[in-house]
């Protein structure tokens, strides 16, 4: 019956050898852009070196501001480090939280510290829970430790291919490496990752802290320069873990809207003050150290306004304000 079945074929693909050509070529590129596609989607979604813990993963890339008064005024980027430091650091209910500066370091160069030849290299700056939240392989030596990195000493963790390359040899603990004029000790050496493993991969992965103004990254309080990819404990603990999130985006929305309220009253009081030839500044501090109304004109109702505001709660956010927290 089979040797019929392809008789047959044989037979068609003579009398019609263009068609059968034509009939041929797309079926087999049918079935390679499937087989393309799962292949594509395995690597995104499969636990795949070093990211063999993507079924416990969430990943927040991003923050999204909304002006509440205009709707066309929005932002979106990355995360600023206050909010790394103050939620997701403090999230209950995880295995590990890591937060990747991914415009705190980018590509740079690496050379020896008496040599002149230099190699390009992606750079990724990183904590220390990084090395638990990606399961790395290690060829030589070990992660840098929990008081390195909150000393900022200048241990890095390099790619094996790296090493081969500069050093021609994966053993290379101890030995130092210049990376855009900057010295590093190299403490571990991990198995090249795969480029398809976009969150983790790297050639050199420093410690975040390494970097002069790593903490200044804050615009709006949200904005800022990292990513975070949380390690929960197990897919189950999702729900809590975001519970925790959205928890705290209410509290940080109604802190702004207050904040705003805030700004807004005391602008109206300031120019209040000066359309009638006071001296603002003089009279809002005279009346926050003694919150005597009188030191505020009744124009434009500008008394009732900053009456409206707790004097403890001005000075919180004048202070915050003043110190950029």
């Amino acid at each position: 019956m089979v040797r019929t079945y392809f008789n047959q074929a044989f037979h068609l693909i003579r009398q019609n050898p263009l068609f059968s050509g034509f009939y041929i070529l797309g079926t087999g590129l049918a079935i390679s852009m499937v087989m393309l596609l799962v292949v594509i989607y395995y690597i995104k979604v499969a636990g795949i070196y070093p990211e063999t813990n993507r079924a416990r993963m969430m990943v927040i890339s991003d923050v999204h501001m909304q002006s509440v008064d205009n709707s066309n005024s929005n932002s979106t980027g990355l995360i600023a480090y206050n909010i790394v430091k103050d939620l997701f650091y403090n999230l209950k209910g995880t295995e590990a939280v890591s937060a990747i500066g991914t415009y705190v370091a980018g590509d740079g160069y690496a050379q020896l510290p008496s040599s002149k030849h230099r190699i390009p290299v992606v750079q990724k700056a990183v904590d220390v829970a990084f090395w638990k939240v990606f399961d790395f392989d290690f060829v030589d030596g070990a992660p840098f430790s929990e008081s390195d990195f909150a000393s900022g000493i200048h241990h890095i963790v390099i790619s094996e291919e790296v090493a081969q390359r500069i050093f021609n040899t994966s053993k290379v603990v101890g030995k130092y490496l210049t990376i855009d004029f900057v010295e590093y000790k190299i403490c571990g050496v991990v198995k090249t990752p795969s480029y398809a493993t976009e969150l983790s991969y790297a050639q050199v992965w420093i410690p975040y802290t390494c970097f002069p103004g790593y903490d200044k990254y804050n615009q709006y309080d949200a904005l800022g320069a990292y990513e975070v990819v949380i390690l929960a404990r197990s897919s189950s603990d999702f729900d809590s873990i975001k519970a925790q999130v959205d928890e705290f985006t209410r509290k940080f929305n109604v802190a702004q809207e207050k904040d705003a309220e805030i700004r807004h009253i005391l602008t109206t009081v300031y120019a209040a003050l000066e359309d009638k030839g006071y001296n603002p500044i003089n009279q809002i501090v005279g009346y926050i150290l003694s919150e005597d109304p009188t030191y505020i004109t009744n124009h434009n109702s500008a008394r009732t306004l900053i009456r409206k505001l707790d004097r403890d709660e001005l000075l919180q956010t004048l202070v915050r304000s003043y110190l950029g927290k």
